[in-house]
């Protein structure tokens, strides 16, 4: 007997059908994936090389900052070598002026070697407040800020600047320049051009936010040049002095110089204004004058003007320009300043030399205040 088997059935011509329309719809995507396929291959591999790009930027960014905190660190440790070779010259011209040896050409020497480490500590302090900007406003607070004062009177107001204290047993002095005609406005034409020892007029200092009202005296002045010289005797810390700068930083004031002038303008408490020198070759009534832009006004006369660079006084601010008889305007970027030859020059005549950079020591101003 033969099994019974069913016969296999042929597929329908439905599913042939679906089946074909399947694989027209899957070749297509198929194609577009593969013609697709070096594409996404070499994204892969540019994503790898940016990765790797990443890592190269992070590491040379990391060494940089390395290499930037070295530098810092070198930069002041250079700053600090200076100060204390600086120290070390003054204090090695202190020693000679007190044995009196007479050792002028030495004395010479450390004076350049000074002059040397003033602009060279310049630019060490220059190169760190770049990096600490805070560090400039308190070095500029210090140096040009600070030794600026009031000079007032009933109907005149002006400025002075610090430049110098001198110690002997017995008095401490401070030394102070100005402009002739402030004192004179201040005590009066007549009483202003005799018995200058006796000249007493109020000087206004602000020391740790404490206003002092402290008597200075007129030792000397000039009126062709409008400068005088003023010294208070006082046992107090009125802050540090300007520093005059010396005579070889005559080479470094021409057009476009930036200063800083500084004054107590209207009577305010001392500020500066930033500016350039404009005019090294004027004169008014003869008197030889420096023009510069840095904005004054009224007050400003007998305040100070400071290299930007170096932060030494150059100049004494004397006068500034107006415009009109009848209402005359106040043009306030056209000042004049005393330049800084005139006053070493003027100082030296005077037998305040001692005042001046590089000297032998203030000690001399000791044996002046006695003698007076």
């Amino acid at each position: 007997m033969t099994a019974f088997r069913p016969a296999k059935q042929a597929p329908s011509g439905g599913f042939l059908r679906l089946w074909g329309a399947a694989a027209l719809g899957i070749l297509p995507a198929v194609a577009v994936g593969l013609a697709w396929l070096p594409a996404w291959q070499d994204f892969e591999a540019n994503q790898e090389m940016r990765e790797r790009e990443v890592l190269a930027l992070h590491s040379a960014l990391s060494q940089l900052q390395k290499s930037h905190q070295r530098l810092g660190m070198e930069l002041d440790q250079q700053l600090q070598d200076a100060q204390d070779k600086a120290t070390n010259l003054q204090r090695l011209e202190n020693e000679i002026a007190a044995e009196g040896t007479g050792r002028h050409i030495l004395h010479d020497e450390l004076a350049q070697l000074r002059q040397d480490f003033v602009l060279r500590e310049a630019a060490y302090a220059r190169q760190a407040e770049r990096r600490d900007p805070d560090l400039r406003r308190r070095a500029l607070q210090r140096d040009i800020l600070s030794p600026v004062f009031q000079l007032a009177g009933d109907d005149a107001v002006g400025s002075a600047v610090l430049v110098e204290c001198s110690r002997t047993a017995v008095q401490q002095s401070w030394w102070a320049l100005t402009s002739y005609h402030v004192v004179r406005d201040i005590l009066g034409e007549t009483d202003a051009s005799e018995g200058e020892e006796r000249l007493a007029l109020d000087a206004f200092f602000e020391i740790d936010g404490v206003e002092l009202v402290i008597e200075a005296r007129m030792v000397a002045h000039d009126e062709a040049n409008d400068l005088a010289l003023l010294r208070i005797d006082d046992e107090r810390d009125l802050g540090p002095g300007a520093r005059i700068a010396p005579l070889a930083r005559m080479d470094r004031v021409e057009p476009f110089q930036p200063i800083y002038t500084v004054g107590c303008p209207l009577g305010t408490a001392a500020q500066a204004t930033r500016g350039e020198i404009t005019r090294t070759s004027w004169e008014l009534g003869g008197q030889p004058l420096w023009m510069i832009s840095s904005p004054a006004y009224f007050g400003n006369s007998g305040g100070g003007v400071f290299l930007e660079e170096s932060r030494e006084l150059i100049g004494i601010f004397a006068k500034i320009y107006t415009h009109g008889t009848f209402r005359p305007q106040v043009i306030t970027h056209m000042g004049l300043a005393v330049p800084l030859d005139v006053i070493h020059q003027w100082l030296e005549e005077e037998n305040y030399g001692f005042l001046l950079p590089n000297r032998a020591s203030v000690a001399q101003a000791s044996s002046r205040s006695e003698s007076e």
